[in-house]
């Protein structure tokens, strides 16, 4: 199964395995939506955005 045109919601996911996530669902192909509360780790998301890595919806809570 891919995950291509499907939908990933992933909380944390600025760091750590949720991270890791992200980038698979990415890979796959899927709109992903991310929700941190780690401050350091959505500045580095961040950065990586403006470098190209494209998602759908970044919060930062």
């Amino acid at each position: 199964m891919t995950a291509k045109d499907k939908v990933a919601i992933i909380t944390g996911g600025a760091s750590g395995i949720c991270l890791v996530l992200v980038k698979s669902f990415l890979e796959e192909g899927a709109n992903v939506s991310v929700a941190t509360v780690n401050q350091e780790a959505s500045d580095k998301l961040r950065i990586a955005r403006q470098k190209g890595v494209s998602f759908t919806t970044f919060l930062q809570m």
